[in-house]
């Protein structure tokens, strides 16, 4: 049998390493080929081949002839290869009986943006706003998709009205994995004619000797300050500059925060300025981007991982692998970050753009690293971590199944 995997990148971030994890997991039972546009993040070669692009569209059909595939299971697309190698695929499955599934990274499939929110000028400033109802029409029209402004939206709203409401290019997947419960019911909530949704946690793949959890150094030793940390891409709808704000107004002598992790240089400077703005600058250090195992390294030193992302995010897999480290979960009270704190236990959540709940938050979690506890609830008998810890054999049950349905 043969699986053809479909991702706009080799590596790039989240997507990309769920797009090859699932190869290495499926190549001693299956014949794997690949098909991607880059091996690093890249842009569209203009607009209309951002739209749907003609040339992608040609060389996936060839690709689909050449490795005639049993599966293709499709991962990111919208990006620069267009949602054109949907239509590739609705001509090819005419003559060629293929099953198509598909991961949702995000929620694309429902918005043109793919976070799921839009931006409004309030008070002079473009904000983000999530998306909570299903969209109209005249939402699609009229609504800003993009915060760089109406070129870059009109783009988005193009692209996804053409792919889904003109041509309905969905129709071509018979199965969408989705890696949370909440963008399963989001996806039926706004998109109710979209194919069968199945609930397929990401994989998570362990170091050695990492099969539980454990305390961090220094953990046990009685403080009244708590170590966070926030590691991922810095970009606006992760809200750190809300969280910066919001930390401004808090006893500074709870708290020191370490941000790992690149951005855009505006936005960077924009989260200097807050910083210096609120006299943070002893509680508050930007570390840059560092390699996986300095990170390690870092973890061990400190009580807290926080997350707070103004859109709903999926299933943020920085959650359980700061659990697994031994790390409290700070997050907000919404989507798919309170889900995986749920799984990952041992967390706090806050409301956005409250500091007297973040406060709150904080106190418990040093309440918690204080309790002098020799063990921390361990993840190992979770059943949603042990989908995860054990994708290969979900994702090859899913594809037997996908494969005796005719």
């Amino acid at each position: 049998m043969k699986v053809l995997l479909v991702n706009d990148f080799w590596e790039a971030g989240g997507a990309e390493e769920v797009f090859r994890r699932t190869g290495e997991c499926i190549q001693d039972q299956y014949a794997v080929s690949y098909y991607y546009k880059s091996k690093n993040y890249s842009k569209a070669d203009g607009l209309l081949d951002y739209i749907f692009s003609f040339r992608n569209k040609s060389t996936f059909l060839e690709k689909l002839k050449k490795e005639s595939p049993d599966i293709v299971h499709i991962h990111n697309y919208y990006h620069v290869l267009s949602p054109s190698i949907l239509y590739s695929l609705r001509q090819y499955k005419k003559n060629h009986p293929v099953k198509v599934l598909m991961t949702a990274h995000d929620y694309h499939l429902i918005c043109p943006n793919s976070g799921l929110t839009h931006f409004k000028e309030i008070d002079g400033k473009r904000q983000l706003q999530k998306v909570e109802k299903q969209l109209s029409i005249w939402d699609k029209l009229f609504l800003q998709f993009d915060n760089r402004g109406f070129a870059y939206s009109t783009a988005k709203k193009l692209q996804w009205i053409l792919a889904y409401d003109i041509l309905k290019l969905y129709d071509v997947i018979d199965l969408i994995l989705s890696p949370s419960k909440f963008l399963k019911d989001t996806f039926q909530y706004h998109h109710p004619s979209l194919p069968e949704i199945k609930v397929v946690r990401n994989p998570i793949k362990l170091k050695k000797n990492q099969e539980g959890t454990h305390l961090p150094v220094n953990n046990t030793v009685p403080t009244q300050t708590l170590r966070m940390i926030f590691l991922g891409r810095i970009s606006p709808e992760k809200g750190l500059l809300e969280l910066i704000e919001s930390l401004g107004k808090i006893d500074k002598t709870k708290f020191v925060l370490d941000i790992y992790g690149s951005g855009e240089e505006a936005y960077m400077q924009g989260l200097k300025d807050a910083v210096a703005q609120h006299a943070l600058h002893e509680n508050i250090h930007f570390r840059g981007y560092v390699s996986s195992d300095v990170l390690d390294t870092v973890m061990n030193n400190m009580d807290a991982a926080i997350l707070p992302s103004l859109w709903f995010e999926n299933a943020p897999l920085s959650v359980l692998e700061a659990a697994i480290k031994g790390l409290q979960i700070l997050t907000l009270n919404y989507g798919g970050m309170k889900e995986m704190a749920e799984i990952a236990g041992n967390y706090q959540l806050f409301e956005l753009n409250d500091f007297t709940s973040l406060e709150r938050a904080i106190d418990h979690a040093i309440q918690e690293k204080n309790a002098n506890r020799t063990t921390i609830p361990s993840l190992e008998n979770n059943a949603e971590y042990k989908k995860m810890v054990n994708y290969e054999a979900v994702i090859t049950k899913v594809y037997k199944d996908i494969l005796t349905d005719v």
